[in-house]
């Protein structure tokens, strides 16, 4: 009976791991419809983060790969918000430009010293942003929360 219980954990475990790294409705209905079901997910209410979401500018769907990489960005930048921040609030931006792709995301969270870049999630989200010829800046500090800037240039933004 034991044995049963544990293995049937580890099934619902595999399946949300699988899910959160490709969620099928990235995959069938594009960034913005993953976005709105990862900032709706119980994730960050479960946290008492309230997240507000403004997407604009997505005109038509860009390529899967470029998707799924800035997907996996802002669940790295949430995982550390919910890990870290002791956020209540999430303010997340994402815009199509004529010029490429930019994505805000601020919390109000405690802040962090940004000359430590020892994390393991900072190192990813950058080496993420630099294999699509962007640019990400972080600025924060003690009690005024974190806000992450990224571009990522249209060259890497053609479907």
């Amino acid at each position: 009976w034991e044995v049963s219980q544990l293995l049937n954990k580890a099934i619902v475990k595999v399946r949300r791991i699988s899910h959160e790294l490709m969620p099928p409705v990235l995959k069938d209905f594009g960034l913005e419809a993953a976005f709105r079901e990862l900032f709706d997910s119980s994730m960050l209410s479960n946290e008492n983060i309230v997240p507000k979401l403004r997407i604009s500018g997505l005109k038509e769907r860009l390529n899967i790969h470029l998707e799924i990489a800035l997907y996996r960005i802002v669940q790295e930048i949430l995982n550390n918000i919910i890990k870290h921040a002791r956020a209540s609030h999430i303010d997340f931006r994402l815009k199509g430009e004529d010029d490429g792709i930019s994505i805000n995301l601020k919390d109000d969270g405690i802040g962090f010293d940004t000359t430590n870049k020892q994390g393991f999630g900072l190192k990813y989200i950058s080496s993420r942003v630099q294999l699509l010829n962007g640019r990400l800046e972080i600025v924060s500090s003690k009690k005024s929360g974190t806000e992450c800037k990224i571009w990522i240039p249209k060259v890497q933004v053609k479907t």
